[in-house]
């Protein structure tokens, strides 16, 4: 189902039967965009269709969606991909959506202040994108850790600098299966390019700057870090 620059408010009433009735939707992906959704809206919509393996929202406003999902451990029990993008969520927000789908293993998130956020455990997700979502680099370094499965992270635009002294001494998570990673416009401590290229697996995919045309001086054999937003991307040698 694809709906897009519509209005869809008051959806979720309908799908309301009362007394827990609710239809049963057919859906297997779903896209809403610019639809004016309530957060009550989307929750029903969700319950009603439990057979949902991709959901994209743009332009929705969600926030306190996570009022909406107390009390409901799992609503999406089928979902693989998650995609929100200027939806209003807060950090708490986000952490409930991706809690009350167990079985993701792809998210992106975009365009949110996410401020707070903390990675629910048990996820095993493969693919996590958060762009421009104010995360700290004490949320990502909670990511890393409990998502130790993560093939792509693409983090471009949260400032990751260490906010307190403490915070620059914690050392970044390794990530075995990591092939590509994203840390452009990420404000890194001076040493974090190092020490990140030290922990990801040779033959990944790094970047960390969007306009420079400097080749980085440190690496692992075998690595291509990439410094512009073009796809041309170097080998780094020792």
């Amino acid at each position: 189902l694809c709906s897009e620059y519509c209005s869809l408010a008051g959806l979720g009433l309908e799908l309301d039967w009362r007394d827990g009735l609710r239809p049963c939707l057919g859906l297997r992906r779903l896209r809403i965009r610019q639809c004016e959704l309530t957060t009550g809206d989307a929750c029903q919509l969700l319950r009603c269709a439990q057979g949902l393996e991709v959901v994209v929202f743009v332009g929705e406003n969600l926030h306190g969606i996570a009022d909406e999902l107390q009390g409901v451990p799992t609503l999406c029990p089928t979902l693989r991909s998650l995609e929100c993008t200027d939806c209003n969520l807060d950090g708490q927000d986000a952490a409930a959506l991706l809690q009350a789908s167990p079985e993701l293993r792809m998210v992106h998130f975009q365009g949110m202040d996410l401020s707070g956020f903390k990675m629910p455990p048990k996820l095993q997700l493969e693919i996590l994108s958060m762009l421009d979502c104010q995360l700290t680099r004490r949320s990502v370094i909670r990511i890393m850790t409990l998502c130790p499965d993560i093939e792509t992270l693409k983090l471009c635009g949260n400032s990751l600098s260490a906010i307190h002294e403490e915070d620059a001494q914690v050392p970044w998570p390794s990530l075995p299966r990591l092939r590509h990673a994203d840390f452009r416009l990420c404000e890194l401590e001076p040493g974090d390019e190092e020490e990140l290229l030290r922990s990801f697996p040779a033959g990944s995919t790094l970047e960390f700057r969007a306009f420079g045309l400097e080749q980085s001086t440190c690496g692992i054999s075998q690595r291509h870090v990439l410094f512009e937003s073009s796809d041309e991307s170097s080998d780094d040698q020792d």
